[in-house]
């Protein structure tokens, strides 16, 4: 498993998940949070850069 860390800013954590669990359905999504509000997460590879901005793009809706 590979680990990713990904800003908190303006992303709450089960919205994450969501996300991760849907484009990894097999893996069991665990996010922790790390230092420096961001989050880590363990993930069977690492995120292409459509996955990298689809959460950007989380990250800046407003919820």
């Amino acid at each position: 498993m590979i680990s990713e860390v990904i800003s908190r800013y303006r992303l709450p954590m089960h919205v994450l998940k969501e996300y991760l669990q849907g484009q990894f359905p097999t893996t069991t999504i665990n996010v922790e949070e790390g230092e420096d509000d961001e989050y880590v997460v363990k993930l069977p590879q690492y995120l292409s850069q459509d996955q990298r901005a689809a959460i950007k793009g989380l990250q800046t809706e407003d919820k």
